[in-house]
């Protein structure tokens, strides 16, 4: 995955349980957008989200490459106008203390310029991910 020349990560731990995480991110994150607007899926996928792809702002289109339920998503942006050459992400659930940790990878090289993309990376998936912890506090109640 580490074809690109910027990481970013970020990571969260959700009360519940790795399975339930899983389903959870597929809908509220991958499905619903995570509280960054509704994507429009285009492709469903298999039931563990592999090859569902979907579009989100500015008509870019992210695709689940790999997956494995309870363990990973791998996703790329196979279209759009998003200033990468290269672009791979990551999205691990790992049981930790009752919960799970959450982590998100994303590798890409930006466009000459674009020093930005690194900060406007991160700053979404701190809000997607913020956003999943609070359905799974909301779905516990």
């Amino acid at each position: 995955m580490d074809g690109g020349s910027v990481t970013v990560k970020e990571e969260q731990f959700v009360r519940l349980e790795v399975e339930s995480c899983y389903e959870m991110f597929l809908e509220v994150v991958w499905r619903q957008g995570g509280g960054l607007g509704a994507p429009r899926i285009v492709e469903e996928g298999e039931p563990s989200g592999r090859h569902c792809a979907r579009r989100v702002g500015l008509c870019i289109v992210e695709r689940i490459q790999e997956a494995e339920r309870g363990k990973f998503i791998e996703y790329t942006i196979d279209k759009g106008p998003w200033p990468t050459s290269y672009n791979r992400a990551r999205v691990s659930f790992e049981a930790l203390d009752g919960g799970t940790l959450v982590t998100w990878r994303s590798n890409f090289t930006p466009f000459f310029g674009c020093w930005w993309l690194s900060s406007v990376v991160g700053l979404a998936f701190r809000t997607m991910l913020g956003t999943l912890a609070a359905a799974a506090v909301s779905s516990a109640r």
